[in-house]
């Protein structure tokens, strides 16, 4: 937990391509980071439940270390970058909250869960989902780009409303 505790300046990038042998990024590992830019690929084929979702306004009491931190991704701002062929899965608020505030790139994506970029408000440039997703969870992109002064346009490539093989939160 928390491997990454307060590491970054909030100016330089964050690139990850290797992971845990189950080939997963846990949640939580990047508490109060800062990064400008973040690119994930290489054999990282799942992004986990709250990786690295903004949680500055709540508390996290960690009984192993027996201390209380305030979970603050704000520091986490530019571009998310998830090269093709590679993360096959978003987990559950990954990065809810985060403030992205340039484009996101889902690479070759399938599963996109619940939360996952919900209340990213400052991404600039629209979004694209690309034609590999085939579930959705609900809430999955909530108030996106809700405070941006460039928000694009959403484009959902290969989506059918009579298409089964797509669900749609």
């Amino acid at each position: 937990k928390a491997a990454f505790r307060g590491f970054g300046s909030g100016k330089g990038p964050l690139e990850i391509y290797g992971c845990s042998s189950s080939n997963k990024i846990e949640g939580t590992i990047f508490l109060g980071a800062g990064f400008k830019d973040v690119t994930v690929g290489g054999v990282v084929k799942n992004i986990d439940f709250r990786f690295m979702k903004n949680l500055d306004m709540e508390k996290f009491k960690d009984d192993e270390l027996n201390q209380s931190f305030d979970y603050d991704y704000s520091r986490v701002t530019g571009k998310l970058n998830i090269i093709d062929n590679t993360v096959e899965t978003i987990g559950e608020e990954a990065f809810l909250g985060v403030n992205f505030d340039d484009r996101i790139h889902l690479g070759t994506v399938h599963t996109i869960k619940h939360d996952a970029f919900a209340d990213c408000k400052k991404v600039k440039g629209g979004l694209v989902i690309p034609d590999t997703v085939t579930t959705m969870g609900e809430r999955a992109f909530k108030k996106f780009a809700a405070d941006s002064s460039e928000p694009g346009e959403l484009i959902v490539r290969g989506y059918s409303e009579n298409d089964s093989a797509h669900t749609l939160g």
